[in-house]
């Protein structure tokens, strides 16, 4: 009798040694992760930060002798940012996918990968804390159901990396924790681990390194009344030896804090608490001027119901009151104190990040702007506490729950599409741009591009709002046959310049606080130049995302 096909690959698996199937699952994880990033961001190419960061990543390859000499003067407090995803981006643009020779889309697709990736790590995690698959798998869909995290993926290559290592090191550390007490002792690769795990968010977006004071502090509690079984020496070596690696890792990849004094360290911090932005902010209708007017202190907690579905926020909710309600738990980091014996569980650590981090926010009040992107690393820790609470339901139910978050997500999803970052959950605010920010981003401006060569004559000028800096590269991508909706084209092409009397131009307009209404006027006015709308995109619902108007002959 033949073996099954299924037995086959059983055998095969089990045939791989223990020690190498984590690391093979971990790269095949990277590898269709990657795939389905780029899949997911073809033709997707434009935002207005894209420039800043691949210069960054750029400047950081210069500065650690692996590239051409490159200058940050240009960007503005460039030099204070996280170095990790952006070199990262850099350096496979200049390598593995070199033959490419689109940049952007590169940095699309690698800043998507972090989702599918991100959510595998979770899945991980979760089954180490010793939670049932099922279980996780409502922690998958409530993410997921998190629309604008989703619709972060695909555009927000500065917030969006941040929020998914926060989320890791978060969940990570407490599971790595919790082992090692349990085990009174732990080795060297696993602290080198933890530390670098811990200090991964800093090393996206130079917050205070809370991970890496978290898992000193515990560990150093671990070796003085914690239990620990270890000779002198080594106890010594515990609590230090992650902040050491955290050390390392920054003094090798953060050129600004390597070669500068450490009371300048404070720097980076206060950058990012009071991020030197001036400009307007509409959120729910309101206009505020920032940093002139302070956002108020609900902004944070306004914005949890409206990123995501419906169905979504529904079964949050019920999560977070049972997580809330019932707190046992069966594995525990477990601290003899003097007096009493502290007992810290998976949801109480959660609930514990989720209390302290929204405080601090509300507390400091930032200078925000652009909506929740600034936040977005505040909400995917709930979605973790709230899937704690269907640890009571019958696992059919969490499978049940699960899959109803995730096929109604996947309609949110398709309607928003690439403007699912600017999502709104219809049952709770009004969903039109004119309350918000619109498509702050101009998103859409690749495809505006595009339009040139249907609607506009060879040769044209044109000028952008917002986009200039990053819409000449991408144009010379497309007139180059490097654009993945344009392989081999041979258009005409076009060039960013200033309107010239007597010639055609053509202007291109975003929905960032409505500002192409000002271009549709034109087309509506009686002034001496005769423009025509020639091409629009629409976003939901029902809003207008970009215009492309065109003239004959520019009159002033």
């Amino acid at each position: 009798m033949k073996p099954s096909k299924q037995s086959s690959k059983v055998n095969m698996f089990a045939a791989i040694p223990h020690r190498f199937r984590a690391p093979l699952l971990w790269i095949l994880a990277v590898v269709v992760s990657t795939a389905i990033g780029f899949l997911a961001t073809a033709g997707q190419a434009i935002n207005i930060d894209d420039n800043h960061n691949l210069g960054h990543g750029a400047w950081l390859l210069y500065r650690y002798g692996l590239g051409p000499q490159a200058s940050i003067k240009h960007l503005a407090n460039a030099e204070w940012y996280g170095p990790l995803f952006d070199v990262i981006v850099v350096a496979a643009n200049r390598t593995i996918f070199a033959s490419l020779q689109n940049e952007f889309w590169v940095l699309r697709a690698l800043t998507f990968t972090l989702f599918p990736l991100t959510l595998f790590a979770v899945y991980r995690i979760l089954l180490r804390a010793k939670l049932d698959p099922s279980t996780a798998v409502v922690a998958i869909a409530l993410l997921i159901g998190m629309i604008r995290f989703g619709g972060h993926a695909i555009v927000n290559q500065k917030d969006f990396p941040f929020a998914c290592a926060f989320l890791v090191a978060t969940l990570y550390t407490w599971v790595a924790l919790r082992e090692i007490y349990e085990r009174r002792d732990a080795s060297t690769v696993q602290l080198i681990g933890l530390g670098a795990v811990a200090i991964l968010p800093f090393l996206i977006r130079p917050v205070p390194p809370l991970h890496v004071a978290i898992v000193t502090a515990f560990l150093y509690i671990f070796v003085t009344v914690g239990g620990a079984q270890c000779r002198l020496a080594k106890c010594f070596l515990i609590p230090l030896i992650p902040g050491l690696t955290a050390a390392v890792l920054i003094g090798a990849l953060y050129p600004a804090l390597r070669d500068t004094h450490p009371a300048e360290w404070v720097r980076s911090f206060g950058i990012f608490s009071a991020y030197p932005w001036f400009g307007s902010v509409r959120a729910f209708g309101m206009d505020f001027d920032v940093p002139r007017d302070a956002l108020p202190r609900w902004y944070v907690f306004a914005w949890l119901p409206v990123i995501m579905n419906p169905i979504a926020f529904f079964f949050l909710v019920v999560g977070l009151v049972e997580a809330i309600r019932r707190r046992h738990e069966q594995l525990l980091i477990t601290i003899p104190l003097k007096k009493y014996i502290l007992s810290i569980g998976f949801t109480q650590w959660l609930l514990a990040f989720v209390i302290f981090t929204w405080s601090t926010v509300v507390i400091l009040q930032p200078n925000l702007y652009d909506e929740e992107r600034h936040l977005l690393f505040l909400y995917p820790p709930v979605a973790i506490l709230a899937a704690m609470g269907f640890r009571h339901f019958a696992a059919h139910y969490r499978v049940i729950v699960a899959s109803i978050i995730i096929f109604v997500s996947g309609f949110s999803y398709a309607h928003w599409q690439y403007f699912s970052y600017v999502y709104k959950n219809p049952l709770v605010v009004a969903t039109d741009s004119s309350y918000f920010m619109g498509d702050y981003w101009g998103i859409c401006t690749d495809n505006a591009i595009r339009a040139l060569y249907e609607h506009v004559p060879a040769g044209t000028r044109i000028s952008l709002q917002w986009l200039e800096s990053t819409a000449g590269p991408f144009l010379k991508i497309i007139n180059d046959g490097h654009d993945p909706m344009f392989a081999g084209h041979d258009g005409p092409p076009y060039w960013m310049s200033s309107p010239t009397v007597g010639q055609p131009h053509a202007f291109i307009g975003i929905n960032r606080l409505g500002e192409y209404r000002n271009l549709l006027a034109r087309v509506y006015s009686s002034g001496p130049t005769k423009w025509e709308l020639v091409w629009r995109e629409e976003m939901p619902p029902n809003d207008t995302a970009c215009v492309l108007i065109f003239t004959k002959s520019f009159q002033g």
